[in-house]
């Protein structure tokens, strides 16, 4: 088997070879005493020049009326000059696959002869063209195994930066996730706590003291106190619930694969996990069309672009770091054509332009080392342009901010 590392040399077989001065009849000769050899190599031209003389092609023409009269005394050599098959001649380490491409580019039938492999011992052996096509052949398969090979390396990694680029987002959000997560059960703790205490003292009452003045003011204080109690664990649950939704979006299996997406879910789950990024310092105002169409995606990558893209206008507002209050509007609408777009802009630090045509670029940051990757928004571009098949627009200009419009097919 063949590969691209392959070389000429590897191919050329045991060469006979003839002066020029001998006689045309030596040829004859050798073909006829060696019907295994489809080539000769004759050495000593006029000129210096090496040809192959093939076995095909000398009985064809000595076959011919003429030929025995004309060459009956003549030497290789003026039979060579006579009817010139110039051999192409390589150093016999060329790798094959450029070899054969320089053979093929021959003119008539001259693609059909042989070629010759030049050792540094100053040796040269002949390499026939139906060998060399045999291991072009090899070489392509070989190529083409290294191609499916780097090609499957090369998604693995696209894919191994994704999920780094999660487990990274885990790690930013999991502070804020768990004071999210914390507020909700401290008041359900809370509140279950206090139920248990009125409950309690309220069976030690009707035991002890079942007169109807007590029991009328503790049903008083049931009736006044434990709906809003009540309120706060549902509203405590539901937040948790909501929470824990999104991160199943995120970081779940349901939604890897490609399926009709509901684009406003998917910005609500990143919105609610990287609440905890913004919460209290920037305002998220978000407007959302209630009809908007789906889109045909994969929802659990959509939450990672549009987590990427807040966390982004987050570190632009603190960068800006003189603005009284920071702001992120997160808009979606119908587009033309069936698809759908997703606006998102900050009233952050902004950007030039040559910082804007490059901030999708794999490892272009504009952060101090150790700060940041660079992999955020090259994530995006790679979910929303190559899996999703989008269009990315940026406007930016410095200390004005930056919208990013997101343009997706519809299911």
């Amino acid at each position: 088997m063949f590969s691209t590392k392959s070389t000429l040399g590897e191919l050329a077989v045991p060469t006979m070879s003839l002066h020029g001065s001998a006689p045309v009849r030596d040829l004859r000769d050798a073909f006829a005493d060696h019907p295994d050899v489809h080539g000769i190599l004759v050495e000593g031209i006029p000129g210096d020049s090496r040809q192959v003389v093939t076995r095909g092609r000398f009985f064809s023409e000595c076959g011919q009326p003429f030929f025995k009269d004309r060459f009956r005394c003549q030497t290789i050599a003026d039979y060579a000059l006579w009817s010139p098959q110039e051999a192409l001649t390589f150093d016999a380490d060329t790798p094959l696959y450029q070899a054969a491409e320089v053979a093929l580019e021959r003119d008539g039938d001259q693609v059909y002869n042989p070629v010759v492999a030049e050792f540094a011992h100053g040796a040269a052996q002949i390499v026939y063209m139906r060998d060399l096509m045999r291991a072009q052949a090899d070489v392509m398969r070989s190529a083409s195994r290294t191609a499916n090979e780097t090609l499957s390396r090369f998604l693995k990694s696209q894919e191994d930066l994704l999920q780094a680029r999660k487990m990274e987002a885990v790690g930013t959000l999991s502070a804020g996730l768990a004071h999210e997560l914390n507020t909700p059960l401290q008041f359900v703790g809370s509140n279950i706590a206090f139920l248990d205490k009125l409950h309690a003292e309220y069976q030690g009452v009707a035991e002890a003291h079942p007169s109807p003045e007590r029991l009328k003011g503790f049903l008083d204080d049931w009736r006044d106190e434990v709906p809003g109690a009540l309120a706060d664990i549902r509203s405590g649950l539901a937040r948790m619930a909501e929470i824990v939704g999104a991160m199943k979006s995120f970081s779940g299996r349901d939604g890897a694969g490609f399926g009709a997406v509901d684009a406003n879910a998917t910005i609500q789950s990143a919105a609610v996990l990287t609440q905890g990024l913004w919460n209290g310092r920037i305002e998220v105002r978000a407007d959302l069309a209630p009809a908007l169409p789906k889109v045909r995606g994969k929802a659990n990558a959509l939450v990672q672009a549009w987590m990427n893209v807040l966390t982004n206008a987050f570190q632009a507002i603190e960068t800006a770091g003189g603005q009284t209050s920071g702001v992120v509007d997160v808009q979606s609408r119908p587009h033309a054509d069936g698809m759908i777009e997703v606006r998102i802009a900050d009233n952050g630090i902004g950007m030039d332009k040559d910082t804007a045509s490059r901030c999708f670029n794999p490892f272009f940051t504009t952060r101090s080392p150790g700060a940041g990757t660079g992999q955020g928004l090259s994530v995006v571009h790679r979910i929303v342009v190559e899996e999703h098949k989008g269009r990315i627009h940026v406007e930016s200009r410095p200390g004005l901010g930056t919208a990013m419009r997101f343009v997706l097919p519809a299911a």
